[in-house]
């Protein structure tokens, strides 16, 4: 995960989790997992910071999309910035 700072700022977290989704005609669903605080603290302007990771997969089903429903999985990242 690469993180370019535009202007100097202070993040609180850089939050990083997998998520899994259903999508269609049925009953929407959503979960977010595996919560990881990656970074916290001070970029400075035109800094390039670079963050390795790894997730978890255990006992999920596989992604599938179907006619009816579809089933996903992402990976979702947040950085939490101090105004």
């Amino acid at each position: 995960m690469r993180v370019v700072a535009k202007r100097g700022l202070s993040c609180l977290g850089l939050i990083l989790s997998s998520v899994w989704k259903t999508h269609g005609r049925g009953n929407v669903e959503s979960e977010e997992l595996n919560k990881t605080k990656l970074f916290a603290g001070t970029w400075a302007a035109g800094s390039v910071h670079e963050y390795e990771f790894s997730v978890p997969v255990g006992c999920w089903p596989p992604s599938y999309d179907g006619k009816i429903v579809s089933f996903g999985h992402y990976i979702n990242m947040k950085a939490e910035i101090q105004s």
